[in-house]
């Protein structure tokens, strides 16, 4: 593989959503994975008002970091902070989070194993066509959440008993969350990076538009916490 950062993981930063301690959590589940070949871009929505978090893992030299931030705060659900992060990812492949997810620390061991794993696709009845390692998605937990028929309820997000897996099967919206998806840097730039903004559900929109046209991977494991 011609450049050593697998994967570039965006990970999108509010201040007064986000608070120093969940933040932490993310970053250190990010610090704790098996494998180092990814890249960290902590993007904040809007100036900051507080110390940049990334400044207390410094000292960790085998994981590239940088910190941006919009040139506005958009309030828009993070996704003009992924679109930045897209502008200055260098990896293989990019996955999104937000600065209050847990990520396991085989994450990225599994994302590279299965990437790099040749495998027969296999067209469904409704066109999609898996196997392809374009893109990959996992499974997660939905944590302080249920789905009632095809809607998330948010009941208690600081109960950790009240959880349900999301496999991201299939990758429609209210079915997949924005963490759960895992596309090759050079598909994202080709579609015009996250070209949709203004509504809450764009990651579903374009997570079901990819999947249908480049097909998906899927991963079998439950590889982090939605919180």
């Amino acid at each position: 593989m011609q450049n050593d950062i697998f994967l570039s993981i965006i990970v999108a930063d509010y201040d007064g959503v986000v608070d120093d301690t969940q933040i932490k959590r993310c970053l250190d589940s990010l610090f704790q994975q098996t494998l180092n070949l990814f890249e960290i871009i902590l993007v904040h929505d809007g100036p900051r008002s507080r110390p940049d978090p990334l400044l207390n893992y410094t000292e960790n030299h085998e994981v590239k970091c940088q910190s941006l931030c919009t040139e506005i705060r958009h309030n828009k659900w993070g996704h003009h902070s992924r679109d930045l992060g897209l502008q200055y990812a260098s990896g293989q492949y990019v996955m999104f989070t937000n600065g209050d997810n847990i990520h396991y620390s085989d994450l990225v061991e599994n994302l590279f194993i299965e990437a790099n794993t040749p495998r027969a696709p296999l067209n469904l009845n409704n066109g999609l066509i898996l196997n392809r390692p374009d893109i990959l998605i996992f499974g997660v937990w939905m944590v302080g959440s249920y789905v009632i028929g095809s809607t998330f309820v948010r009941l208690n997000k600081a109960d950790q008993q009240i959880r349900f897996p999301l496999w991201g099967f299939p990758p429609e919206v209210n079915k997949i969350d924005c963490m759960q998806f895992v596309m090759l840097l050079e598909l994202w730039r080709s579609e015009g990076g996250w070209s949709i903004k203004d509504r809450a559900d764009a990651d579903g929109v374009l997570y079901a538009r990819f999947s249908k046209k480049y097909g998906v991977r899927y991963i079998p494991k439950l590889l982090g916490e939605h919180w």
